[in-house]
C-alpha cells in the first residue's frame, strides 16, 4: 500500500507521542527507538515486517544483556514500524555505541534505524561519539548527502533494500520465502 507524505509525517508524530510518554513516565530511563529506513511510498509489507522483527529481536537481546527494559511501546501503520523502548541499566553512549555496531555487523542493519534520545528526546549523533556517518546503500558516500542531494533515485533505493531483504531471507533457516 502506497502512503502520502502525511501518512508518513503523522506516523512520526506517533512515534514521537509515544517518546514523549516514555520520557514522562520514566524519566530516569534511557529512551531508544527502532525504525526502518524504508525510501518510497510503500513503507510495509511481509518482507519488511520480518526485517522489523528480526530488528527488534536483536536489540532486545542487546538492550536486556546489560539493562532492563522498563516499557516497550510498538507502532504498526501503513506508514512503517516501529518499536519504542524505555531501558535502565547503562548509559546513553554507551548504548549508542552498541546499537551502531549492531547497525553495521547485521546484514539488516543498513535499513535499521536505532535511534538513543539524549535527556531533551534529541537523537545522540555518531560523531557526538567520534564516529562516522552511515554511508549510502548504492555508493558508499555520506549518506545524508546523498540523501539531501538526491543522488540516487527512490526507486534505486528501493532495489537496493529489497535486495538486502531478500538476501537476509533467504539465508533463514528454514528461508523465509
Amino acid at each position: 500500500m502506497e502512503v502520502t507524505v502525511q501518512d508518513v509525517l503523522k506516523f512520526r508524530d506517533k512515534k514521537a507521542e509515544i517518546q514523549k510518554q516514555l520520557t514522562e513516565k520514566f524519566p530516569n530511563s534511557i529512551i531508544v527507538s527502532l525504525g526502518m529506513n524504508i525510501p518510497g511510498p510503500v513503507k510495509t509489507g511481509l518482507a519488511v515486517y520480518y526485517g522489523f522483527c528480526e530488528g527488534k529481536e536483536n536489540l532486545e537481546w542487546l538492550l536486556s544483556c546489560r539493562g532492563t527494559i522498563r516499557k516497550k511501546m510498538q507502532i504498526e501503520d501503513k506508514a512503517g514500524y516501529a518499536a519504542v523502548y524505555a531501558v535502565d541499566g547503562e548509559e546513553r553512549q554507551h548504548i549508542k555505541e552498541r546499537t551502531i555496531e549492531l547497525e553495521e555487523t547485521h546484514l539488516l542493519g543498513r535499513i535499521w534505524d536505532i535511534d538513543v534520545l539524549d535527556e531533551q528526546s534529541v537523537p545522540l549523533m555518531r560523531q557526538q561519539l567520534g564516529i562516522a556517518e552511515r554511508k549510502c546503500l548504492l555508493c558508499n558516500s555520506n549518506a545524508r548527502e546523498c540523501c539531501r542531494s538526491r543522488k540516487h533515485s527512490a526507486k534505486e533505493l528501493q532495489e537496493k533494500v529489497f535486495a538486502i531483504l531478500e538476501s537476509w531471507m533467504a539465508e533463514q533457516d528454514p528461508p523465509v520465502f
